[in-house]
């Protein structure tokens, strides 16, 4: 078992803003007392509290940061910010008790079926990392099996109300085996999700990680009264270094987790160079390490120490990511993933199987895109490299023309509620709902506050539904919808702006914002602005207790 983790130098750079350090400071299990003063001292700083909490959402790390702010220093913190999070650890803490019986009672059925099931990351690394399961975000299962298994682990969740969006007969699913490594399942009476893996990474990732590989170093644990398999800390660390390598380490709550694994075990550290050197994952191993020792102050043993600094690529590749980190972007860095998972990988044997799988095996957009018979399946092969270019093609054609700011998806109506509270309503005021869907905002406010609304909608077939739906509601001659793209839109008028688009969507209209007059409120749904700091973010939670967050915005002159 490692020492306890110690305040990292990199922690102590003043360019490091008092944001970041109070959340790296709060992502750890718990405080020792040099952590817990330097905590204390950062908060009495001049630091931004919307944009901490932005920080602690972005990063999964809500219900660390609000346990170490509330037992540390309760007095120091904004009650606003305390009770938001207060909100979403309640919430969030009801539907992971949901999901951990959902977890028990799943493998109670496969065992009846006698498969062989070990559940991943969830409910089971919360408690064997944390001692508590209210204090790691998560939201779906995820269980590894054997590639032999998955027919009949798929008949034992249809019979419990899964799905899959994936054409999955015998023979397609026979074929799919091969070219993927995961099937999606969603249980839509419960709103649970489930990976169901029979390979660790995407098989183009080319770290043949499985159960069958797993198994001789498997060891029983206990959950509550049920005994699970689950990996050694050895295969578990190299596990959590892969799925952070493969997002790119794009959260400050991937590395908490190796962190806390790396100080509450006793690591075989031989046995675990020995497992990385084997899968060629040497340097995504060395760089989980590497952050982990860097941002959280991991206390590694002199050898593992010594042998971090023989990379001379680890601190660039851990410079940007711990930039990133820092900046708050949550816009999928697309474009950085192949560079950088051909940087993570030491053999060029291993980067040259990245390329050519990447180009060759099907993704599941291929597999729903080109619905072939299942005796004519082989041609999804020589398939993607076309689909691969056309999209290329369809991008550089279309390049300077605007994408979709978003896809539907109606805002619950005790959010909505809640969107016009925060605007404080006056009379003479004018909202406009950025992506309108149906409506609904645009009626509510014309309804119950008597003012005029404008609805921008770009789907004609929703701006029909919103008009029939503001007849019905009486209130038409209040509310207008324009049938155009919101980047193209004047909307300088307004003194209400409400967004419900995507993080792309919103990254693209923040522009167009620098034309409101001072004092004209913008609220947000589920996704900030960049670089521009909230004036607040509250949770809210909607009939299904999924946790939403509403930013709010107040132009200044």
């Amino acid at each position: 078992m490692g020492e306890p983790s110690k305040v990292p130098v990199w922690l102590q750079n003043t360019a490091v803003s008092a944001e970041f350090k109070v959340l790296a400071c709060c992502a750890h299990r718990s405080l020792e007392a040099q952590r817990r003063a330097l905590l204390i001292d950062t908060v009495q700083q001049d630091l931004s509290w919307p944009r901490l909490a932005h920080l602690a959402f972005l990063n999964h790390l809500v219900p660390l940061c609000f346990h170490h702010l509330k037992s540390v220093c309760p007095s120091l913190v904004p009650s606003w910010l305390l009770r938001n999070f207060e909100i979403h650890f309640q919430e969030c803490a009801w539907r992971k008790l949901l999901l951990s019986e959902e977890l028990n009672r799943l493998l109670l059925l496969f065992e009846r079926e006698g498969i062989q099931v070990v559940p991943l990351k969830g409910p089971v690394m919360a408690h064997a990392l944390y001692g508590n399961i209210s204090l790691r975000d998560f939201e779906d299962l995820d269980l590894l099996v054997r590639r032999e298994d998955v027919a009949s682990v798929k008949r034992v969740l249809t019979a419990e109300g899964y799905v899959t969006h994936l054409p999955l007969n015998p023979a397609r699913e026979k074929n799919l085996l091969r070219s993927q490594s995961k099937i999606l399942f969603h249980n839509q009476a419960r709103r649970f999700r489930l990976d169901l893996h029979w390979e660790i990474a995407p098989r183009f990732f080319s770290l043949p990680v499985s159960l069958a590989s797993l198994t001789p170093r498997l060891r029983r644990a206990t959950i509550g009264e049920h005994e699970i398999w689950q990996p050694c800390p050895e295969d578990l660390v190299l596990i959590l270094c892969a799925h952070g390598a493969k997002h790119l380490w794009n959260r400050l709550s991937r590395i908490c987790d190796v962190s806390e694994l790396i100080n509450s075990h006793d690591i075989d550290w031989d046995r675990i160079f020995a497992l990385a050197e084997g899968y060629g994952a040497r340097r995504i191993l060395y760089l989980g390490l590497w952050l982990c020792q860097q941002l959280l102050g991991a206390a590694l043993p002199e050898l593992v120490a010594e042998k971090l600094t023989s990379d001379a690529e680890l601190p660039r590749m851990g410079s940007r990511v711990l930039e990133h980190l820092q900046s708050g972007d949550d816009i999928p860095e697309v474009r950085k993933a192949l560079p950088f998972h051909l940087a993570v990988r030491e053999r060029f044997r291993d980067r040259a199987a990245y390329c050519l799988r990447y180009l060759l095996l099907p993704t599941e957009g291929d597999l729903l895109g080109l619905r072939l018979p299942a005796r004519l399946f082989f041609l999804n092969y020589p398939a993607r490299p076309f689909r691969l270019a056309g999209t290329v093609a369809f991008r550089w054609l279309t390049r300077g023309k605007a994408p979709a700011l978003a896809k539907f998806i109606p805002t619950p109506q005790n959010v909505v509620d809640r969107e016009l509270e925060l605007a404080r309503i006056q009379p003479g005021d004018v909202l406009y709902d950025l992506g309108c869907g149906d409506g609904r905002i645009v009626i509510t406010a014309a309804l119950h506050y008597g003012i005029r609304a404008v609805g921008i909608e770009k789907n004609p077939e929703l701006i029909e539904r919103a008009k029939r739906n503001a007849q019905q509601h009486g209130v038409e001659h209040l509310v207008s919808f324009r049938c155009t793209d919101a980047t193209r839109f004047d909307f300088s008028d307004a003194s209400i702006v409400i967004i419900y688009l995507s993080a792309r969507g919103n990254q693209r209209v923040r522009p167009l914002l620098k034309q409101l007059r001072p004092g004209t409120r913008i609220i947000s749904l589920d996704f900030d602005l960049p670089q521009w700091t909230p004036d607040s973010i509250e949770a809210i939670s909607d009939p299904w207790k999924f946790v939403h967050h509403l930013y709010l915005w107040t132009v200044k002159s």
